[in-house]
């Protein structure tokens, strides 16, 4: 039987970006939602996300920022969260937090950027970095429902924890939110024995659905 499937989303997006991968995918899911509120931390966003996972055990599917939540979420879950597959995550290493894993300048960039502008990327941004890849009606769907993260998510760090035995990587080639080398990082940090990559940018849940779905699926019957 196929364990259903907990999806943690990158910074800013909605749930519906996974609803053509969770429709073809046919196992049981959910799309896990964080505070949006400021003054929300990482440890309170891991716990709001395990509330959408109602599983005894189950899968985690964590793209972008949404690594670094799942990173927390294991000590909360660890017997309960048999696999973890992350797609284009970043996975921190233990005790730092998601801005200190990024390649530099942006790790020092990053801290300042949120002091002084906040978490909502002016909207030209979104289109040349998440639009990448996309059209512009769903391009305009992600620019009209982003929504600011909590700081927190961005610099909190994160505790020591082990991960499944059962971990796995979909890397996104053409990728200029996240760059190669971080995303081997991630993939190498939490012992991903399956690997597979995708020619896409960010979000291959809407450049390519169908191409995710099928590398998620090879993973689940792995």
């Amino acid at each position: 039987m196929t364990s259903p499937v907990l999806f943690i989303s990158g910074a800013g997006l909605q749930t519906w970006v996974w609803d053509d991968v969770r429709q073809s995918l046919g196992t049981e899911s959910a799309v896990a939602e964080t505070p949006r509120h400021e003054g929300a931390t990482l440890a309170d966003a891991a716990v709001a996300a395990l509330e959408f996972a109602p599983w005894p055990h189950f899968t985690v599917v964590a793209h972008s920022l949404g690594g670094t939540i799942a990173t927390r979420m294991l000590p909360l879950a660890a017997d309960r969260i048999d696999a973890v597959l992350g797609v284009a995550a970043l996975f921190p290493k233990p005790g730092t937090s998601y801005a200190a894993n990024l390649p530099i300048p942006a790790r020092w960039v990053l801290p300042i950027a949120l002091r002084l502008t906040g978490t909502r990327p002016p909207d030209s941004a979104i289109r040349s970095s998440l639009g990448t890849g996309l059209d512009e009606n769903t391009t305009d769907r992600l620019v009209e429902g982003f929504e600011p993260e909590p700081r927190g998510l961005y610099l909190d760090k994160t505790v020591d924890t082990s991960f499944p035995s059962r971990c796995g990587y979909v890397s996104t080639s053409a990728d200029i939110e996240l760059p190669a080398s971080a995303q081997a990082a991630s993939a190498a940090r939490i012992g991903a024995r399956w690997t597979a990559s995708l020619p896409t940018a960010h979000l291959p849940m809407l450049e390519d659905s169908m191409a995710l779905t099928a590398g998620i699926r090879r993973f689940l019957d792995v």
